[in-house]
């Protein structure tokens, strides 16, 4: 969505036309403060502006009457990564492989040979996989229960230059697996005008709330002016 506020509008239209959002997961009351947890995980080093960013948007949420505190990840987040790639290149070589059938070396070679990885990944080795995922997302969840939702890091740093790559995806990997609702929120510019933004992580079934939170957050949030367009001759 262009905004916090757009998500809540779409979210309002989703969850009534697909009769979501209605089992017990509420919003937040008017002036409810939020006690936010700001996740620390030992593989992550997020780069000096990054650091700074999110120490900034702490002291908002602070300054606007929100309870943060330091919550250590239970759970090893390298471990989540690795099983998530098994489990993804597995099943990615099971749905797509079949349609390539002679046609393999059209794809570009990375894409062809994580395909071909995912292919001889045996069949133990990713229900093993899939199985600590599940205990894993259950032991992350239980350990941040005390909190209303969680505050980390998205990537690293700010966008990479040029277009060959759309930057480290590695910070946001495991919570795709933790299985939760996120939202990312612009949290204003780096010392070189880059966009930066801070992600926040409910527990699975808590979109509603998320949705609400993301509202109250992003008010709180310095301005992120949009890019300007280059000239062109």
């Amino acid at each position: 969505a262009q905004s916090a506020f757009w998500l809540r509008v779409v979210y309002d239209v989703l969850s009534d036309a697909f009769d979501i959002g209605k089992t017990g997961d509420a919003g937040i009351p008017e002036d409810r403060p939020l006690h936010i947890g700001l996740v620390q995980a030992s593989e992550q080093q997020p780069a000096a502006g990054m650091k700074c960013r999110m120490e900034s948007v702490v002291a908002r949420l602070r300054q606007g009457g929100h309870r943060v505190e330091a919550h250590r990840a239970a759970v090893s987040f390298d471990r989540v990564i690795g099983d998530h790639r098994t489990i993804m290149l597995a099943e990615a070589a099971a749905a797509l492989l079949p349609m390539m059938t002679g046609r393999v070396e059209l794809l570009q070679p990375r894409l062809r040979e994580a395909l071909i990885e995912g292919k001889d990944i045996s069949g133990a080795r990713l229900a093993q996989a899939r199985q600590r995922i599940r205990e894993t997302r259950d032991s992350f969840w239980q350990h941040a229960g005390g909190y209303d939702l969680l505050l980390a890091y998205p990537v690293p740093d700010a966008a990479p230059a040029g277009l060959a790559t759309t930057g480290d995806q590695s910070y946001l990997t495991p919570w795709t697996a933790f299985g939760g609702p996120l939202v990312s929120v612009p949290a204003g510019l780096d010392a070189d005008g880059l966009p930066l933004g801070v992600l926040l992580c409910a527990a699975p079934g808590k979109d509603a709330f998320l949705v609400d939170a993301a509202l109250i957050i992003a008010s709180l949030m310095p301005p992120t002016p949009l890019p300007s367009r280059p000239s062109i001759d």
